[in-house]
């Protein structure tokens, strides 16, 4: 008897249950992944969407990016939908604010629009292209396997993240900013090595 057949045979029929998709930490969750489960335990299902989270093995990753990969029809085959936020509070308000786009309209969800909003909701439309860097660096970094070797970066990316770190500067004192520091100096650590 596998885990969730022996379960569903103890556990209280009333009781629903939190899963997080295919994997602890999905990339994707479908509507028929669901299904599948829901028959597995017969019981109603909550996600427990571990997105933005970077907790554990996860703590060097920063998850500014929007929430994706989540279908569009799973209103209607789950009881109710949770994140697990990043353990920095003020950044978690970027990519939980597009959970909450999803959350509330899935059908119309746009991962790109909505974050775009979340940014200048938070802070300013100028500030847009600083935050696109950042999340392109923090993205960057996660994507890298060797992290005592990078690529060097064109003149015209190395200028894009310079006025990211001046903006980072700017407001250093900022709860955000403070929360960015280590990823902050990484990011100068990669522009001092990148100059001629």
């Amino acid at each position: 008897v596998n885990f969730l057949e022996r379960l569903s045979e103890t556990l209280p029929k009333s009781v629903a249950c939190l899963w997080t998709g295919p994997q602890i930490v999905s990339k994707k969750i479908t509507a028929a992944h669901i299904r599948h489960i829901r028959r597995s335990i017969d019981r109603r299902l909550i996600i427990w969407d571990n997105y933005p989270v970077n907790d554990l093995s996860m703590s060097a990753q920063m998850h500014l990016g929007p929430l994706q990969g989540r279908a569009p029809d799973l209103p209607e085959v789950v009881y109710g939908y949770l994140n697990n936020p990043l353990l920095q509070e003020a950044l978690s308000f970027i990519p939980l604010a597009t959970c909450f786009d999803y959350a509330g309209r899935p059908d119309t969800y746009d991962p790109e629009k909505s974050w775009r909003r979340a940014i200048e909701q938070q802070f300013v439309p100028d500030a847009l292209p600083y935050w696109v860097a950042i999340r392109e660096f923090c993205e960057r970094e996660m994507r890298r396997k060797n992290k005592t070797i990078a690529p060097r970066w064109n003149p015209r990316e190395a200028r894009r993240f310079q006025a990211a770190l001046d903006y980072l500067r700017r407001h250093r004192r900022k709860p955000w900013a403070r929360e960015l520091q280590p990823w902050t100096h990484r990011l100068q650590k990669r522009l001092t090595a990148d100059m001629p």
